[in-house]
């Protein structure tokens, strides 16, 4: 349900897109409408890359790819990327594949 809604959002012309002072008005509900769709959506994607972290973990605690199984996008991206390795950001290394996961995935 949650993509449904995100892709009738991605298309839906709302006010505030051409005149941006009235985004407080939120007329016809569509800003808090898309929050809720973009919380689903990380939601969505927080269980996606638990169920990754959990099927691809060795024992010492690293992300380790798989090489019996096909790896995807999310399992890549688990491998390459860790939160030692991003020094200074705003952004952990979660919400970094979650969106970039997220990306990959509903990209033609």
């Amino acid at each position: 349900m949650s993509l449904r809604e995100f892709f009738e959002f991605h298309g839906t012309f709302v006010v505030s897109d051409a005149i941006p002072y009235l985004r407080w008005l939120d007329l016809g509900g569509y800003e808090k409408a898309m929050k809720k769709t973009a919380t689903e959506l990380d939601e969505l994607a927080q269980v996606w890359l638990e169920e990754h972290k959990r099927k691809s973990v060795d024992h010492n605690g690293g992300v380790v790819l798989n090489s019996k199984k096909e790896n995807d996008f999310m399992d890549v991206m688990l491998s390459i990327l860790d939160d030692d390795e991003l020094g200074v950001s705003s952004y952990d290394a979660d919400t970094i594949n979650k969106a970039s996961s997220l990306i990959q995935h509903f990209r033609p």
